[in-house]
């Protein structure tokens, strides 16, 4: 009897690994990346940035990622907030995001990126935001599987309608 409590133990035990390993697996091959600038744009005769738009995509063996799943904070020195996902394209008015664009879609259009294919997100600050000249904050994209993609930039010195953040 003693012997099959120690086996059925040691099962449990195997049992767990396997399932421990298989969910770090998955949590490492569903990461995001961004590719290429980030862009501040500022709206209308506003002298400050409104919208926030980057492009992501799956890094080399990614697994497929909804992004209906995901969640976006925005935080500066004075403000963390949660920012709430619009199923609408195009861009995103304040306090939401969207994905304003889908490069190289693969298959039917859905809100999964999948291997190949790039979201350009549009990210409209909250209200309460006030980017200027200098100001630095960081955007965070919180798949629901996979790493956190975060993103800290400041506006540029002088503000254009459209900006490349650094």
């Amino acid at each position: 009897m003693f012997s099959y409590v120690v086996l059925g133990a040691g099962f449990f035990t195997t049992q767990q690994s396997q399932k421990t390993v298989t969910s770090g697996v998955q949590q490492a091959s569903s990461s995001l990346q961004t590719l290429g600038s980030v862009y501040g744009i500022v709206d209308g005769n506003d002298t400050t940035i409104s919208e926030v738009r980057f492009t992501i995509g799956l890094p080399a063996g990614g697994s497929d990622i909804d992004m209906s799943k995901a969640t976006v904070t925005y935080a500066d020195s004075l403000i963390l907030e949660q920012v709430d996902f619009d199923t609408v394209s195009g861009t995103a008015v304040a306090g939401n995001w969207t994905v304003y664009e889908v490069i190289n879609e693969q298959g039917t259009a859905n809100d999964e990126i999948e291997t190949n294919e790039q979201f350009v997100i549009s990210v409209g600050l909250p209200t309460t935001a006030t980017v200027e000249a200098y100001d630095e904050f960081t955007i965070e994209l919180k798949p629901n599987v996979g790493a956190v993609l975060s993103i800290t930039k400041s506006a540029p010195a002088g503000l254009d309608a459209i900006n490349v953040l650094s």
